[in-house]
């Protein structure tokens, strides 16, 4: 009976140990799950900043073809 009861005791602690390296990696998760959302909505911001300059260069025709090109692939990409 002791030892069912030490062996039901380190279960529990087992247990209790795999609970707690769960929560902290669902909360790293979410973390980055937020970093990366953050992210994302950097790379679209300056994608926009890139899109409206490289719009204003078109309508100043400041660009000759050749680096228009270049400029509307560095914005694509």
């Amino acid at each position: 009976m002791k030892v069912e009861l030490e062996e039901f005791r380190a279960e529990a602690t087992h247990l209790k140990n795999h609970q707690s390296t769960i929560r902290r990696l669902e909360e790293r998760n979410r973390q980055l799950e937020q970093q990366m959302e953050e992210n994302t909505k950097e790379v679209v911001e300056i994608k926009q900043r890139n899109q409206n300059t490289l719009d204003l260069f078109k309508d100043r025709d400041i660009y000759g073809p050749s680096q228009l090109q270049t400029a509307n692939e560095d914005t694509e990409n």
